[in-house]
């Protein structure tokens, strides 16, 4: 069968090619040359009673000769073809054992990372893609879309496709998967000290397993020695067993939750769910007078935030977005109170939410984070309960258009049954969706409800991780296996964030100079520790609507006078204010100080 150039092989690993596969050849070749035998000895009987008995007797021995000879010269050219096509196989993947490339006592050579074409191991041949066909591959353009964002400096020449059936290798002209009916595919990277893919032939498995020579695990569950980086693998150090988050040098987090953690998440689940039935009551009503295409928009507040909820809603007005399919769950009064005087829709439950800090996070996983964590699992959980898709989202948040008709629009986002913003992280923590967990859109099936009632049960993995993100993490790799969970990372083009901000200055200076190809439809303040640190950013990227006089505690004061003058806060066009000159700003910053020891000017 010719193939496309850029699938050529020695030898394509078929279920009858590899060393298994002629090694099974030659037991039927033994098989064939035994019953060649046995047929011989049968052949000999018949021409003994030919001989004996003549007549109509010889005629019938004359004719089982006739069958018996025609079977075995059958068998002998099966046997014959067979030999040839081991030999070929032979000559072409160990040469004359004469020390030559192919030789069969050389070593495995080393993988080479080719744009198409084949890497050779002895027996074992791997056939890999083009470089275009792996770029297409990741923008869905052969009929599938594998939902993942590529990993930064990614080349797309790194990948390889093994066909386990010649069948599915294509024909010229063909697409890189026109034959295959059955499509597997597993995402990992290579490390310095060298990473190994093992195939085996077995049930298929949703899961990786990984072994890592880094010693033996102890008796409670913790790890043996570890490697350092730079270590080499060696025979000495044997392999173990190892989670997935485990990095090439040995470390990583991987503990379950603490009795202590499991214990808090009982009490905290044992409160929601005997207050279920008497909340879905109260909130059914309320979703149903605000819902568009069974979609709402959640969003979580307390009193510690409200000047990111107001400068939200001030933005919004700006630019004529509308802002009545967004439902808030405040977690206090206060909260609460400058949320219905933003004219939001707001939902409060003390006793739910009566146990909640009604500060701000001062840094990225202290306790007032991981309690607004678990309230945004149960916001969104208690929506889905009732039937609707969820558009989540946090406070620190910039609409520049409305996201909700581009997500819900299938041919922008493709069919999926959930969407993430990329957090733009790249590490083994938050891989392979390193999805945010700030910005994601649910569209409602079993599916996406079990992933949220999943994520409600593993709250004390929060606890443990202090993040949300990783133990959705955690969950979107179980349920994509395990269920079929579609999951779809958003362009960060589109939907950028703190990423963009700290680490994307070419985009960022374009987006400032308005020489984007496409204007984001929102921006997310995240990868910012703490809430002074958003506000100072906001303000100097010309997405700050607030004046200086309507600070956190200003607008707390405006809205218990419930006179329905907080919305005079909003300014109808950004108040831009200067805080770093090593940040991004609408405008140059140069009488300003560095945030960053070493930041060079943003302009």
């Amino acid at each position: 069968m010719d193939m496309p150039s850029q699938f050529k092989t020695q030898e394509t690993m078929t279920q009858e090619g590899g060393c298994e596969g002629f090694k099974e050849m030659e037991r039927e070749m033994q098989l064939l040359k035994q019953e060649n035998q046995r047929m011989k000895m049968e052949r000999e009987k018949d021409d003994e009673n030919k001989n004996r008995g003549g007549g109509e007797q010889g005629g019938g021995g004359g004719m089982t000769k006739s069958r018996a000879e025609i079977e075995v010269e059958a068998l002998r050219g099966e046997i014959e073809r067979m030999k040839e096509e081991k030999d070929r196989h032979d000559e072409e993947h160990h040469g004359d054992n004469d020390g030559s490339p192919g030789s069969s006592d050389r070593p495995t050579p080393p993988l080479q990372s080719h744009s198409g074409g084949s890497f050779d191991f002895g027996e074992t041949s791997w056939v890999s893609t083009s470089r275009v066909f792996v770029s297409s591959v990741l923008s869905g353009s052969h009929g599938f879309e594998i939902g993942v964002p590529p990993m930064y400096g990614y080349k797309g020449d790194e990948e390889a496709i093994l066909f386990h059936h010649k069948g599915a290798v294509p024909e010229e002209g063909q697409g890189p998967f026109d034959n295959c009916n059955d499509l597997e595919v597993m995402l990992t990277k290579r490390d310095e000290r060298g990473s190994c893919l093992l195939v085996m032939e077995h049930y298929k498995s949703g899961f990786i397993n990984r072994f890592m020579r880094i010693g033996k695990n102890k008796a409670d569950g913790s790890r043996g020695p570890r490697l350092n980086k730079g270590d080499k693998a060696s025979p000495d150090k044997g392999f173990a067993k190892v989670a997935a988050m485990i990095g090439a040098n040995g470390v990583g987090d991987e503990r379950p939750p603490s009795p202590m953690d499991s214990r808090k998440n009982w009490a905290a689940l044992t409160k929601y769910f005997s207050a279920l039935s008497e909340v879905t009551g109260r909130l059914k009503p309320l979703l149903q007078s605000i819902a568009r295409d069974n979609t709402v928009v959640v969003m979580v507040a307390n009193v510690g935030v409200i000047e990111l909820l107001t400068n939200f809603v001030c933005a919004a007005r700006s630019k004529g977005i509308g802002i009545d399919h967004i439902v808030v769950f405040a977690t206090d009064e206060e909260g609460k109170r400058v949320a219905e005087e933003l004219g939001m829709t707001v939902f409060y439950d003390e006793g739910m939410f009566g146990d909640v800090p009604t500060e701000h996070a001062r840094v990225y996983g202290d306790s007032t984070f991981q309690s607004m964590m678990q309230i945004k699992v149960i916001s969104v959980h208690l929506c889905m309960e009732l039937g609707y898709n969820v558009l989540f989202q946090d406070v620190d948040m910039v609409w520049m258009r409305d996201p909700l008709p581009y997500l819900q629009d299938i041919s922008n986002v493709g069919d999926f049954d959930c969407y993430f913003e990329d957090d733009g992280a790249r590490s083994m923590r938050y891989a392979p969706w390193f999805a945010n967990s700030g910005f994601y859109y649910l569209r409602n099936n079993d599916r996406t409800r079990y992933l949220i009632t999943s994520l409600l049960y593993s709250a004390d993995q929060i606890l443990n991780h202090h993040s949300h993100q990783q133990a959705l993490t955690h969950i979107l790799n179980d349920h994509s296996a395990q269920f079929g969970l579609s999951i779809k990372v958003l362009s960060k083009d589109l939907f950028p964030g703190g990423k963009n901000f700290h680490h994307d200055r070419p985009y960022m200076l374009n987006w400032m100079k308005g020489s984007l190809d496409e204007e984001p439809l929102m921006f997310h303040m995240c990868w910012t520790t703490n809430k002074d640190d958003k506000l100072n950013y906001l303000q100097q990227l010309g997405l700050w609507y607030l004046p200086d006089s309507c600070s956190n505690s200003q607008i707390k004061g405006l809205a218990e006078n419930l006179d329905g003058s907080l919305l005079g806060c909003c300014s109808a066009e950004p108040v831009v204010t200067c805080h770093f000159k090593d940040k991004p700003s609408v405008i140059p910053c140069e009488g300003s100080p560095n945030k960053d020891q070493n930041g060079k000017p943003f302009w």
